[in-house]
């Protein structure tokens, strides 16, 4: 990217992310959803690197008390490649998603925990 302020932009293709970065650095002008249906244009426009979600480096951690349920984990491994059917993202395939399932643990959670 240029040094120049004026080229410095970038494209909220993520609904956590355009809530985070209104306001502080400078976004494209489409909705989250636009930007979705925009892959092929953004990759021939070659702006992909423009994109929040390849800028940016997210970290999920657990707070309080955590186990790992290995039944659990394996009834949703099986279950992998049928979910990656059904999620959406702009920016990754179905495989690296359903590597990123693979290779997770899950524990399953209380419903006093939901609020």
């Amino acid at each position: 990217m240029s040094g120049n302020q004026r080229d410095v932009w970038f494209i909220a293709d993520r609904h956590h992310l355009r809530r985070s970065f209104e306001g502080v650095i400078p976004l494209l002008a489409f909705s989250v959803e636009d930007i979705g249906r925009m892959g092929l244009a953004l990759k021939m426009l070659d702006v992909e690197s423009r994109l929040l979600s390849k800028q940016v480096r997210e970290e999920t951690s657990v707070s309080g008390h955590s186990w790992r349920d290995s039944l659990y984990t394996r009834k949703l491994r099986r279950k992998v490649k049928f979910i990656a059917r059904h999620v959406t993202s702009p920016d990754s395939d179905k495989q690296t998603r359903a590597d990123h399932i693979i290779s997770a643990s899950f524990r399953p959670c209380h419903p006093k925990d939901w609020l």
